[in-house]
């Protein structure tokens, strides 16, 4: 042992520990200062101008400030001073190599110590290690972060390289950093190590998010990796079509949030032209998800329209979008990118009264009443060449029940089908119409084929009466209810499986087994071809009138006649005719609180004269209008049909 550090080397290195000297070599132990590097190890050989060592552990000082900046144990070392270079092996499996100022560790099998450029090049060799539940191969070193707030973010480089000045580390050759649940992608494979874990901020990256299901490829990404579990950013993503267009989206925000999921936000401006698919075009926010395979768009989107006097703005709505099969939500409330309410189906007018046709347009007034329309999604079906509103269920097959509203934009027609509303004011009188319609804009004109079920508080025994005359009629036109329209409207009325059940006790035994409560009412017409007529501002039958049930008893017969639903400010009225031939005949009236009833049936007659005094009246009650019903004459109903001449 020598008291003082003995020099080697012209002077430029020192030994504090034992030599001994033989003939053969000169080798010795303890700790070996040289070129900013300390080796300390149990055996040392040294040569004229090299020296090795087949266990060491070895330390680099940072040359700008001085400190130790990298340290690693359990190393076969061979110095040459005349190539100015170290090479350094592990005698392990790898050995861990730590890089102080950049908190930083790394597992590696070599590295070399480049004097005179003041760097070291690390490399590691090709190893199985343990992801999850799979084994994989890994080539190069393993690097992981030790700074408290990254939670040992790592990577893999199969080039790495050390600045004994800067105490920069660049890694190159990083095919991938796992951070967050994505998988980034570093552009040229290169990844800056500042002092403190300090990633430098990599360009024209790409993510792959999640690394699971992989669902989402973003390119041209800017990011700023701060941790195992966070990262921020920005990228570049292509949204899809059904062409297969690509349609770029700038995610100005990309992140990981507090459950460690990627998330991004974007914003398409309104200039940008940008569409869904060739039949929807949007302008607003998208956002993105990692673990759900669509975007969600939140801004405003509009329909392709062709048709003249069809109107097609901006609306607004939020949701997933899958780019091979698109459905916009339509709510009950839809709004213009304005924030005027919008209407979809066929309405009516009430300043003047008229119908007029929309689709997701902007109604005469706001106050005009939908007489037919439908919510749930916005769909178009390219083989009909149409937009469709409906329930998921009913978009998928049409037989269900459920309002839906279709706009052909080439034809220039709005189809619905469901339960309507006439904007009807008749009191305690109740009218539902049941079944489609179709608005013809090239023709202007608007024609209904429906169920129509009509119930008001009457005298049981009069409409007993005219059901037994109607029954005794042989010479009568029975209506088929097999026909598609009437099912239809059944399992709309009653509900599908209900409906079904209904249809089926109609094929095997004529009626129904058990009356449903939904249609004892009044009158029950099963199919009525219903028309707007604008001169007289009503809903008028045309051709046969199918009277279905009245109360209970089912009928099924065609009967000429005419129903009238018009529109007045002073109150609407309703008129029923039913002709079982010329002469016999039945007329019912509604108007302001009255219901008026009479026929060629004097026992139909007699029976409402016998009601007694106070029988026939309800008085005003909730809200409701005071009703009662009386005997009529035959000139109000004269004076009906003159009307219609």
């Amino acid at each position: 042992m020598i008291d003082q550090p003995l020099r080697f080397y012209d002077g430029k290195s020192t030994l504090k520990g034992h030599i001994t000297y033989s003939p053969e070599s000169l080798t010795g132990n303890g700790k070996f200062e040289f070129e900013n590097a300390i080796l300390e190890s149990n055996l040392m050989t040294f040569k004229f101008s090299e020296f090795d060592s087949d266990t060491a552990d070895f330390s680099l000082r940072n040359g700008d400030l001085g400190g130790i900046g990298f340290v690693t144990n359990n190393i076969k070392a061979h110095v040459d001073f005349k190539k100015r270079m170290g090479e350094f092996e592990s005698n392990g499996e790898s050995s861990i190599m730590e890089f102080k100022d950049n908190q930083y560790i790394a597992r590696m099998d070599r590295f070399k110590w480049f004097m005179d450029q003041e760097t070291v090049e690390l490399s590691g060799k090709k190893r199985t290690e343990q992801k999850g539940a799979s084994a994989v191969s890994i080539e190069g070193a393993k690097l992981t972060s030790i700074h408290p707030d990254q939670d040992s973010l790592f990577f893999y480089s199969s080039a790495c390289r050390w600045d004994t000045r800067t105490s920069i580390l660049t890694a190159n050759q990083v095919e991938n950093i796992e951070v967050a649940d994505a998988i980034v992608f570093p552009d040229s494979q290169r990844v800056v190590i500042l002092h403190d874990a300090v990633m430098k901020p990599l360009k024209n990256a790409k993510v792959t998010a999640n690394a699971i299901t992989r669902f989402h490829q973003l390119y041209n990404a800017e990011l700023k990796i701060l941790g195992k579990k966070k990262y921020e950013g920005k990228a570049d993503y292509d949204y899809i079509d059904e062409r297969g267009e690509k349609l770029m989206i700038n995610f100005e925000k990309l992140y990981s949030d507090a459950t460690v999921q990627t998330v991004a936000e974007g914003t398409i401006e309104k200039l940008a032209s940008f569409t869904l698919s060739p039949d929807f075009k949007f302008y607003g926010n998208v956002y993105l998800t990692a673990s759900e395979q669509e975007l969600t768009f939140d801004g405003k989107t509009q329909i392709k329209q062709f048709c003249q006097g069809m109107a097609a703005p901006w609306f607004k709505f939020k949701s997933a979008i899958d780019p091979l099969s698109i459905y916009i939500p339509i709510d009950s409330l839809v709004e213009s990118e304005t924030g005027i309410p919008l209407k979809k189906g066929v309405i009516l007018s009430l300043d003047p009264y008229k119908m007029y046709p929309t689709f997701i347009s902007m109604p005469i007034r706001k106050t005009d009443k939908e007489i037919m329309t439908a919510q749930g999604y916005l769909f178009f079906d390219k083989t009909s060449n149409e937009y469709r509103i409906s329930n998921l269920p009913k978009l998928e097959e049409r037989s269900l029940p459920g309002n839906y509203i279709s706009y052909h934009r080439e034809d220039c027609w709005v189809y619905g089908e469901g339960e309507m509303d006439y904007g009807l004011k008749l009191g305690r009188v109740g009218v539902s119409p049941f079944g489609e319609t179709t608005y013809d804009m090239k023709k202007d004109s608007l024609g209904m084929r429906v169920t129509m079920i009509v119930d008001f508080f009457f005298e049981d025994k009069a409409l007993k009466e005219m059901t037994k005359e109607i029954e005794e009629r042989t010479d009568l036109d029975r209506y088929d209810f097999d026909r598609d329209v009437f099912q239809k409207n059944l399992k709309e009325i009653v509900g599908e499986t209900d409906g079904l059940k209904l249809i089926s006790d109609l094929s095997f035994y004529g009626g129904f087994k058990k009356f449903p409560k939904e249609l004892e009412k009044a009158l029950v017409f099963s199919e009525v071809q219903m028309e707007w007529n604008p001169t007289s501002s009503a809903y008028e039958s045309v051709g046969p009138i199918n009277v279905g049930n009245i109360l209970k008893k089912e009928l099924y017969v065609e009967l000429n006649g005419k129903i009238q639903l018009k529109k007045r400010r002073s109150g609407d009225i309703l008129n029923i005719y039913l002709e079982l031939d010329k002469k016999n005949w039945y007329y019912f009236n509604y108007q302001t609180e009255i219901l008026q009833a009479i026929s060629s049936n004097s026992e139909f007659n007699q029976k409402i004269l016998d009601v007694k005094t106070g029988k026939n009246k309800l008085e005003r009650e909730k809200g409701q209008a005071k009703y009662k019903f009386i005997l009529s004459n035959k000139s109000k109903k004269a004076a009906f049909l003159r009307s219609l001449e």
